[in-house]
């Protein structure tokens, strides 16, 4: 399944801790085609109410909305480049999907014993 038929899910049957789970296996083969499965790239601050936090500590419902503007601005760009005569579309969301910030670190996420 897709990142974008993940996120269409009913959410009745698939919870976002699982939806996320399938998008960072999707992920993963994508870094792996790409080449840089091994390359650490930093999550980013997640601007909320409360003011900028790691994504670590955002919930899963919040990650779930990241993914979705990160879609929608993946595949704007392969879409803008796919203009160009020989330019892969595909290829270009696999660059794309393996260097993001948010997509490559989705799948991180705190614990705490008290809250």
């Amino acid at each position: 399944m897709n990142i974008s038929e993940v996120l269409r899910a009913d959410p009745k049957k698939v919870s976002d801790t699982e939806k996320l789970q399938q998008i960072a296996e999707t992920v993963a083969v994508a870094r792996k085609a790409y080449g840089n499965e091994g390359v650490a790239i930093a999550a980013p601050e997640i601007p909320t109410a409360e003011g900028t936090v790691p994504m670590l500590h955002v919930s899963a419902a919040t990650k779930v909305q990241l993914v979705q503007g990160e879609v929608t601005r993946i595949r704007t760009i392969a879409l803008e480049q796919a203009r160009t005569e020989g330019v892969v579309a595909d290829k270009v969301m696999e660059q794309e999907i393996a260097t993001s910030p948010i997509l490559v670190n989705i799948h991180q996420a705190s614990k705490f014993t008290y809250l």
